[in-house]
């Protein structure tokens, strides 16, 4: 949802996103390429392969290494 904005609205859009969350006890769902905009999400983080879930993960922990195909 950010690729094409600067910085800085990009933080303010994912500070609405969290505000969202928060006042309508929603999920959100952000489809990103942005691994410091993932490090920054509170919640899960779905993995996906070839249209498949292939991890659920705290948002903390690292990207699988180059080559090693998606973390089971």
């Amino acid at each position: 949802p950010t690729g094409n904005v600067d910085e800085e609205m990009g933080e303010r859009l994912f500070r609405l996103f969290r505000e969202l969350n928060k006042r309508l006890n929603t999920t959100v769902l952000i489809a990103t390429h942005d691994l410091a905009l993932v490090r920054k999400a509170r919640t899960d983080v779905l993995r996906l392969a070839d249209g498949m879930v292939v991890r659920v993960h705290a948002p903390a922990e690292p990207p699988p290494a180059p080559g090693q195909g998606p973390a089971q």
